[in-house]
C-alpha cells in the first residue's frame, strides 16, 4: 500500500511536519514572498496539509507518520486513508517547481475547488506532460491542477500554444466569441 498520502497538519506547521520526516519522501508545496520588514514568507498552496509517500500498511511506518505533534491526521475516509493518485502529486509538484524558477514572473496561487471543466494537457514549455483543468479567467486561460480528495487545487497561467486538443478550451464562458489573451 505504498502511495501518496495527505497528512492534515496543525495550523502553520506543514514546514515542521515535512521536515521532520527524514526516511520518507515528504513535501508541502509553496510560494515565497517578502513579508512585513523583508522577512522571508512562505505560503503553502495548500494550507494545512503536506503530501507524504508511504506504505501506511506498515503499521510502525504509519503510527510514525501521525505520532508527530504536528500532525492532527491522515486524511482519507474514516479510519482508513486513501492514497492520492501519482499523477496529481506530479503535476502539482511540476507547477511548484514551474513557479519556483521563475517566481518573479508566474504567479501560482491556490485556488477552491470548482466544477471539473475540460481536462487538457501540456504538450510543450515547461509543463510538458502535466495535466489538469483549463479554465478562463479575467480573459486569461488558466491551468488547474486538483487534488480531487482535498477538494482544493492551483493555479497557473498558462500559453494556449501550449495545449493540446483545445479548440473547445479556448472560448471564455462569459464571451463565447473571445479568445483569451496569452
Amino acid at each position: 500500500m505504498t502511495g501518496w498520502y495527505a497528512l492534515q497538519t496543525r495550523s502553520c506547521c506543514e514546514q515542521r511536519v515535512a521536515g521532520s520526516f527524514t526516511a520518507l519522501e515528504a513535501f508541502y508545496p509553496y510560494s515565497e514572498s517578502l513579508g512585513y520588514r523583508g522577512a522571508v514568507v512562505r505560503r503553502p498552496y495548500f494550507p494545512g496539509y503536506v503530501f507524504c509517500r508511504a506504505d501506511v500498511g506498515d503499521l510502525a511506518q504509519r503510527h510514525s507518520l501521525i505520532a508527530s505533534p504536528w500532525v492532527t491526521r491522515l486524511v482519507g475516509h474514516g479510519t482508513d486513508p486513501e492514497p492520492i493518485p501519482e499523477s496529481q502529486i506530479h503535476s502539482v509538484q511540476m507547477v511548484a517547481a514551474w513557479a519556483s524558477e521563475l517566481a518573479r514572473k508566474v504567479e501560482v496561487i491556490p485556488t477552491a475547488a470548482f466544477k471539473p471543466g475540460e481536462l487538457i494537457l501540456i504538450n510543450h514549455g515547461p509543463l510538458r506532460g502535466v495535466q489538469g483543468y483549463a479554465v478562463c479567467a479575467k480573459d486569461k486561460l488558466r491551468l488547474i491542477v486538483q487534488i480531487q480528495m482535498l477538494g482544493q487545487a492551483v493555479s497557473a497561467e498558462v500559453d494556449a500554444t501550449w495545449l493540446q486538443h483545445c479548440s473547445k478550451i479556448l472560448t471564455c464562458p462569459a464571451n463565447p466569441g473571445r479568445r483569451p489573451t496569452t
